[in-house]
């Protein structure tokens, strides 16, 4: 699938203590979401606070997990890992350890990481991407293709190539990466996964996949009939849970201009909330959409099974029903500027971590 102060230790692995605060409600009021990071196993009932000392004054770029551990991207190419089913358990590493002649700074912010078969892989401002092999100790520099300064996706396939998504398309390569080979020609391309031998992925103009490893891509049929919402004024989120697949489209078009340009009743539709159990081939809408497609300031969503969690202006709430009845569960009160919280489900776990709006 898929963030240190200390600087001494910013080349090199080390573990760390952490104070783990365990949050119980004692009344029938949503808990207040305090420290960087909660978890809860019990849907949002009580949480649990997760604050590694050396993290108190991090700004959190990123949050990932796999099946084993959380991961947390920060400034300076810092990335922390939580053990996922001990809390205690937490590790620092640096993806710019292997790179010669260069501190760490400020701007180097790890905005993604990415889980795949044979390790992770970050990406990390003004310093490019990196990998780690499944327990190795050191990320190393891995080259992107001429032109490209940003990545929103990495997939491995079972041929052992590597595809990655950027602003300017999808490339391939082997474990190697020396050589990258544009695949996918169509512009922006967002999230990205491979699921029962397809690449599937958000693109600018909808949702494509490939059956035959990039050499050939199209768009899913009927899918951008169904989603119905204009590109220019819907941005999509392609997420995956089990083996379901979930677009989520949020209409970024305010009334005024939807007036103005004669599509009131385009904007009428609000947010979208899409779902395919068999790998892309049709695709459905969600009895939550009902619900989320009136939701303006909709920050995250999450789901489940028939649990789905949103996160809404300051509050997340969980829906136990498939969207029909909905119940606060964790509000922030003091937010500063530009902050909100994001959320995941791990392993059955409810995470909610605080970053900065646009990370």
């Amino acid at each position: 699938m898929i963030s240190t102060l200390l600087f001494i230790l910013f080349f090199s692995n080390c573990v760390m203590t952490d104070h783990n605060t365990e949050i119980v409600k004692t009344s029938a009021e949503p808990t207040k979401f305090e420290g960087k990071m909660v978890i809860s196993d019990d849907f949002g009932k009580t949480w649990t606070s997760i604050e590694p000392k050396i993290t108190n004054d991090l700004e959190i770029a990123t949050v990932s997990f796999d099946e084993k551990n959380i991961y947390i991207g920060a400034e300076k190419g810092q990335v922390i890992s939580i053990d996922l089913k001990d809390n205690k358990n937490i590790k620092q590493e640096n993806t710019m350890t292997a790179i010669l002649n260069k501190t760490p700074e400020m701007g180097n912010r790890v905005y993604s990481i990415f889980s795949c078969p044979s390790g992770q892989y970050a990406f990390t401002a003004n310093a490019g991407l990196s990998r780690k092999a499944n327990n190795g100790t050191i990320w190393q520099p891995i080259s992107l293709p001429v032109g490209v300064y940003d990545l929103n996706g990495v997939v491995e396939d079972t041929n052992g190539n590597t595809f990655i998504s950027t602003s300017f398309g999808i490339y391939r390569t082997d474990q190697i990466a020396k050589n990258w080979v544009k695949v996918y020609n169509y512009g922006l391309t967002k999230q990205m996964f491979i699921a029962n031998d397809k690449i599937i992925v958000n693109g600018l103009n909808g949702i494509y996949q490939s059956e035959n490893g990039g050499k050939d891509w199209g768009p899913i049929a009927n899918f951008n009939e169904k989603f119905g919402v204009n590109s220019n004024t819907t941005t999509t989120t392609l997420f995956k849970n089990g083996e379901n697949l979930y677009v989520f489209g949020k209409n970024e078009d305010s009334m005024n201009n939807a007036i103005q340009n004669g599509s009131l009743i385009q904007h009428l539709q609000g947010n979208k909330l899409l779902f395919s159990k068999d790998f892309g081939a049709t695709w459905a809408s969600h009895p939550a959409e009902h619900y989320l497609k009136g939701q303006n300031n909709l920050q995250s969503i999450a789901i489940d099974g028939d649990k789905i969690y949103c996160v809404v202006d300051n509050e997340l709430k969980i829906s136990k029903d498939n969207g029909s009845n909905w119940e606060t569960i964790l509000t922030m009160d003091k937010r500063e500027q530009n902050e909100s919280f994001r959320l995941f489900v791990a392993e059955g776990r409810l995470i909610c971590f605080k970053t900065l709006a646009g990370c």
